[in-house]
């Protein structure tokens, strides 16, 4: 694909498509997060996604 998107520092980049025909290896060129990135986690996200603040907590208590 020759589009020019936009990648954030959170996004996962698929590296096999499945179809009916098989597997597709997308060699993508862009690297995995390496975990969360509180900076762009809002309190608003933090409700809606409970898992995130007990991830939070968690980590902040160590």
């Amino acid at each position: 694909m020759d589009d020019n998107i936009p990648v954030n520092v959170f996004d996962l980049t698929v590296d096999w498509i499945a179809t009916e025909k098989g597997l597709i290896e997308t060699k993508s060129p862009y690297p995995k997060p390496t975990g969360i990135v509180w900076e762009e986690v809002s309190e608003e996200d933090m409700e809606t996604m409970p898992v995130l603040k007990e991830i939070k907590e968690l980590i902040s208590n160590k």
